[in-house]
């Protein structure tokens, strides 16, 4: 399944705390140029499942916070992301 990651609800949520990326990178025991990555969309890959799961921790957000489905991962009968976003989180 090929899922986006809403960038914009973890730089909100970062900015409501008050956190800079180094300090969110400290909480979440990833690197701060990790936490760059996942913020700007950056890099060639996306974050492990692990990865993501502890930045959004940190954040106090679940992964299907942040995870976009793509429109061919959505089953049909499925009228929202929710269900096809669990199988991933």
């Amino acid at each position: 399944m090929t899922v986006t990651i809403d960038t914009s609800v973890l730089q909100t949520a970062k900015a409501t705390k008050g956190w800079t990326d180094a300090r969110l990178a400290a909480i979440a025991e990833v690197g701060p140029a990790t936490v760059s990555r996942i913020l700007n969309g950056h890099g060639k890959r996306r974050p492990h499942a692990k990865t993501l799961r502890r930045v959004c921790d940190a954040l106090g957000l679940e992964p299907r916070d942040v995870l976009i489905p793509s429109q061919s991962a959505i089953r049909p009968g499925v009228t929202s992301g929710q269900s096809a976003i669990e199988e991933v989180a």
